[in-house]
């Protein structure tokens, strides 16, 4: 513990230090405070700085379009000026003609701004309108293509002062950047050590998080209700599940609903039947089968199936339909079976209440059990649904903790299974559906009418 708290004690120094180098505090992180109040040079050319002649006398044809559109009527060109001026602009007609045709529109003069240098251009304009009515209209282009060659010496020179003032304002950044890059360097310099300080810190927690552990497991791992005076013997075993049973009965549906649930996991279990041998007995064992639900339906399918369930009563309503259920830890059951001596292990809504190292265990005794092309299917909760994850998972106080469907099947996979397949079940009814057609409704009823449950299923090969 001394240790511990002299590795706290030197982060803190550490960062204090950091604090007075750097300005944190109420000023500011110094860099960043810095950064924040610089004023940066213009690096990009501003277009806007370029004279509306030299830059449509520069620019390549669709682009040269789409500013004259922008400097002359402020706005982008329609489908139908775009398309006639390429069409115009392919027969030789120059760029600046057509800014001047568009200066000479109703909506350019409505607009009363006409950009400088295109005087001569707008007269050619007027005079290639009156001559196209004589069939004399190549002559105002010619005039105008050869005017765009005359004009066009001085507006690349325009285009090259902007740019010139931009390799300048470029040049003025090199102070600035080299003063911060000697600052960056030397705070990620300190973030470096700081670092390892970190590092050790880690170490040190680690140490004093197994001292910690260590230290709570004297007693035997005694439960909240054995340590807390009183709590002992306040409600019986027997009690609690004649409630869990009112509690499935209540919240989880009739049996005959939950038998329809079944209806995904119906040609899977043909395959394995058809697929197995004659002298074959498949043999199904159900991990918490509750109810029996799935235990009748694997029966009917023609499983020799049993299930387990620590819940007393839960066995006795199995017991009462005819079904073989036994009363027990399903872990150790599962535990206990014979290698490779199953076909199908199924566990419907157990993995939920399991801690990791629980599940982990199970996964691993289950592989170890099954024969090979047997199957493994655990259904659990799905907290993709935000209903499922904030709110309905919570009714049963028997869970721990939800699973995503990319965990639980990455589990599987890394304990040996393959050809897994993760199935989404059980939306919400069509009637709980949000209305409406658009993708903003489609990804809100996804995420809070979506499948309430999803299964993974794993098959054993060899």
């Amino acid at each position: 513990m001394d240790r511990f708290e002299d590795v706290v004690a030197q982060v803190r120094a550490r960062a204090q230090a950091m604090e007075r180098a750097s300005g944190v505090g109420r000023q500011g992180f110094g860099l960043w405070g810095d950064w924040k109040q610089m004023v940066f040079p213009q690096i990009a050319i501003d277009d806007s700085e370029i004279p509306t002649r030299a830059l449509l006398n520069t620019l390549s044809h669709d682009q040269a379009i789409y500013q004259a559109y922008r400097r002359v009527l402020g706005r982008d060109p329609d489908a139908s000026g775009l398309a006639a001026y390429k069409e115009q602009l392919a027969c030789g007609v120059p760029i600046l003609l057509l800014a001047a045709h568009l200066m000479n529109s109703a909506e350019g003069r409505a607009r009363g701004r006409a950009p400088a240098g295109f005087l001569a251009m707008r007269i050619l304009a007027f005079l290639h309108r009156a001559l196209r009515r004589l069939r004399l209209g190549a002559l105002a282009v010619w005039a105008a293509q050869a005017l765009s060659i005359v004009f066009r010496r001085t507006d690349a020179w325009q285009v090259a002062l902007a740019h010139a003032r931009a390799i300048k304002q470029l040049e003025d950044w090199r102070p600035i950047l080299v003063r911060y890059a000697g600052q960056l360097g030397a705070v990620q310099a300190e973030a470096a050590s700081l670092e390892q300080v970190v590092t050790e810190l880690r170490s040190e927690l680690a140490v004093v998080h197994r001292r910690l552990q260590s230290e709570s497991s004297v007693g035997g791992g005694q439960t909240a209700a054995q340590s807390t005076p009183g709590l002992e013997g306040l409600v019986s075993p027997e009690a609690l599940d004649a409630y869990y049973l009112a509690f499935e009965d209540s919240h989880r549906g009739p049996s005959e609903e939950i038998a329809a649930r079944f209806e995904p996991y119906r040609q899977r279990l043909e395959d394995l039947l058809r697929d197995s041998r004659p002298s074959d007995s498949p043999r199904l064992l159900d991990l918490g089968c509750g109810r029996g639900e799935f235990l009748s339906f694997a029966q009917g399918e023609g499983f020799a199936a049993s299930g387990v369930d620590s819940s007393a009563h839960m066995v006795g309503v199995c017991q009462a339909k005819g079904l073989t259920a036994l009363q027990g830890d399903l872990v150790s059951v599962l535990a206990d079976q014979p290698d490779r001596s199953l076909t199908v292990i199924s566990g419907f809504h157990v993995a939920e209440h399991l801690p990791f190292t629980g599940l982990f265990y199970l996964v691993t005794q289950a592989y170890r059990a099954l024969q090979p092309g047997g199957l493994l299917i655990l259904e659990t909760p799905n907290p993709e649904n935000l209903m499922v994850a904030t709110h309905t998972f919570y009714h049963d106080h028997t869970h721990t903790n939800p699973l995503t469907p990319t965990a639980l099947a990455f589990l599987l996979r890394y304990l040996g299974f393959q050809k897994i397949e993760t199935l989404r079940l059980n939306p919400y009814p069509e009637s709980a559906q949000i209305p409406g057609l658009d993708p903003a409704a489609h990804r809100l009823n996804a995420m809070v009418n979506g499948p309430q449950d999803f299964a993974v299923v794993g098959q054993r090969l060899a």
